[in-house]
């Protein structure tokens, strides 16, 4: 891209990004490079000792029969090296792991002896940063607790105080790779204050553990504007946690005499993170309920951060949300219910997905949404939505009684949510749109077509892979979605790794049709070269089919126009597929072998129909029919 079209895209991302957000980063950049922030970071020696100490707690009732033989087992993994990466991958590591070492490249990180204000996120000898933050994120700490509580086994509680010793000395305060992210320190503080309530130890830290806390809080605190400049689930995590952390903190009556001369910094972070969580909420959470990132798992991360503030703020008897804030949480609740598409909890894959999943006080599938959302619900409005007790077990630990709590009463509909999402919904028949809107960053997965039928995800978004690999700009791009692509270029061209210039936006997405004997929805948008699509949907009820209408002008004459679809492997059981032009001449298709990726750092085959038009002007139309 010439000099001149990236300063005229940047020109026009800025005013889409904000000024005070733009500032900032340039401004982040700087201090970075002259080593001007590096002064609010200092080093010192890092806290050793007891974390987390012994307790008669003793689960063994009915309730927790259940999860026991699960929960034993995650122990057993990590007590014999094993680590589980991303909630699917495992690896056989040593007892007490190296906290730099990436499994999937097989290398130690070099040079991790510095400031981490001195370390790139992008430029490291192992690769994806990601892969190293992994084990730092802490979710060997819930079930290290959760075994012993069940078992009483004092090997478990042992294990888990070694881990977190050799973790504090091996990434001494604001040294390595480690400390690098805010969002990371977050989330450890998370993970140990769930520890704790698994442990029942919340208002009886011991002195280690809060000055472990304490530290984090101050990087936390230290960096938050460069969250807050992202508009993103940074901001909701660093806010969220600086403002429990310190509360946490401020209900330590035995551990008086170290927070003694902190009482007033604690006070500020209270203050300052639960200012930046509520303007948090009412920015990054759209009328219908999306969040900012359109992401169905960034989603689920920002309804997990919630119910940590929800129960923090409960335990805690802090001030409650106003009844705006409650109703904007409840919105961003019924939206990822909305998304639910079968029996298992699963969602479309729909956006950026990178492994993360921050309530892990049970060992459900990471594809399964449920146990985020009942334990949300229970939080937010004392409500209980599945009567299935293996969903439960987060609401076990915090002594939620879900008999007491009233049915939450939800009906699926056919909707537009915030233009975003479109969802058509008929029997066993579950259609969603990505009618991209010029807010918030969009993404390349602009009208992405998302199908399921009687539970069975039929055109599939592909996912993310990975944010630092060889296949990331594979993912990210058009090609990797259900929706027509121009030649081999973009909607949107790319400025740098997460940000897109001449932000698209699609037009009159806002309306469906609901007539007696079909559902239908238009929408189009016009790209950054000229190009135009426009796609229309009509459900036809009682023959059970879909037809996806594909009209589209191209600037480019002779340019290959492409239209892909990404394919369940037994998709031919549940569906025939017919592609035709304007004038009803039969498309026939290129059959190949694609990949998409459920879970982060992992890549599975699936096939893939593309059909393509060298027209200027032209139509696909494409039935779908469905085997009943």
């Amino acid at each position: 891209m010439k000099t001149i079209n990236k300063i005229i895209l940047m020109i026009g991302v800025i005013l889409k990004l904000g000024l005070w957000n733009v500032s900032y980063m340039v401004y982040y950049r700087v201090s970075m490079r002259l080593g001007w922030r590096k002064r609010r970071f200092k080093t010192h020696i890092a806290p050793t000792g007891d974390f987390f100490l012994n307790s008669e707690l003793f689960h063994s009732n009915e309730e927790v029969a259940m999860y026991k033989e699960s929960i034993l087992s995650r122990g057993d993994e990590i007590y014999s090296g094993i680590f589980n990466f991303y909630n699917q991958h495992k690896f056989e590591m040593d007892i007490v792991p190296n906290w730099i070492f990436d499994p999937f490249s097989n290398k130690v990180l070099k040079n991790n002896q510095k400031h981490w204000t001195r370390i790139g996120e992008f430029d490291l000898n192992t690769g994806d940063i990601k892969n190293i933050w992994e084990l730092s994120r802490f979710d060997w700490t819930t079930d290290l607790a959760r075994a012993y509580c069940v078992s009483q086994d004092e090997k478990y509680l042992d294990r888990l105080n070694l881990l977190v010793n050799d973790w504090s000395k091996s990434n001494p305060p604001n040294i390595g790779v480690n400390w690098r992210c805010g969002q990371e320190a977050s989330i450890r503080l998370m993970k140990l204050f769930n520890t704790s309530v698994v442990l029942d130890s919340i208002f009886e830290m011991s002195p280690v553990l809060v000055e472990f806390i304490y530290i984090h809080l101050e990087r936390i605190n230290n960096n938050i504007n460069y969250a807050l400049a992202q508009d993103n689930n940074h901001g909701t995590s660093e806010a969220a946690s600086l403002y429990i952390g310190a509360v946490w903190l401020l209900n330590q009556e035995k551990n008086s005499i170290y927070l003694k001369d902190k009482q007033a910094k604690l006070a500020h972070y209270r203050k300052k993170g639960r200012k930046h969580l509520i303007d948090r909420i009412e920015k990054l959470i759209l009328k219908g309920g999306t969040f900012a990132q359109k992401s169905t798992n960034y989603h689920r991360v920002v309804i997990d951060t919630f119910s940590f503030v929800l129960y923090g703020i409960y335990i805690f008897k802090e001030p409650g949300l106003n009844s705006l804030l409650l109703s904007k949480l409840d919105k961003l609740g019924r939206w990822l219910l909305q998304m639910l598409s079968n029996m298992k909890g699963e969602v479309p894959n729909i956006g950026a997905n990178d492994g993360a999943m921050f309530e892990s006080l049970h060992n459900c599938s990471y594809r399964d949404f449920r146990p985020s959302l009942q334990l949300f619900y229970a939080l937010l409005k004392d409500e209980n939505i599945w009567n299935d007790s293996s969903v439960n077990e987060p609401l076990f630990w915090r002594k939620i009684k879900v008999k007491k709590l009233k049915p939450l009463e939800l009906t699926l509909s056919n909707h537009a949510l915030d233009k975003e999402f479109v969802q058509l919904i008929y029997k066993d028949l579950i259609i969603r749109v990505k009618a991209t809107q010029n807010n918030f960053r969009p993404a390349n997965d602009v009208l992405h077509i998302d199908v399921w039928y009687k539970g069975n995800n039929i055109l599939m978004d592909t996912g993310s892979y990975s944010y630092n690999s060889e296949l990331s700009s594979y993912f990210r791009s058009i090609k990797a979605h259900n929706t027509i692509q121009f030649g081999n270029n973009e909607p949107m061209p790319r400025i740098s790794r997460f940000l897109n210039g001449a932000w698209v936006k699609v037009e009159g997405g806002n309306k469906i049709n609901d007539l007696p004997n079909s559902l239908s929805w238009k929408g189009v948008y016009h790209d950054y070269y000229g190009n135009a699509h426009q796609r229309e949907l009509i459900l036809c009820k009682q023959e059970m089919s879909l037809k996806i209408k594909d009209s589209f002008t191209s600037e480019n004459q002779g340019q290959e126009i492409k239209l892909h679809f990404h394919l369940l492997d037994n998709w031919k059981n549940l569906i025939s597929i017919d592609c035709r032009n304007a004038e009803g001449d039969r498309i026939r298709p290129i059959e190949s072998v694609d990949f998409h990726s459920l879970f982060y750092k992992n890549k599975e085959k699936h096939p893939l129909l593309t059909f393509i038009s060298n027209e200027k002007n032209g139509t696909f139309v494409t039935t779908i029919n469905f085997r009943i």
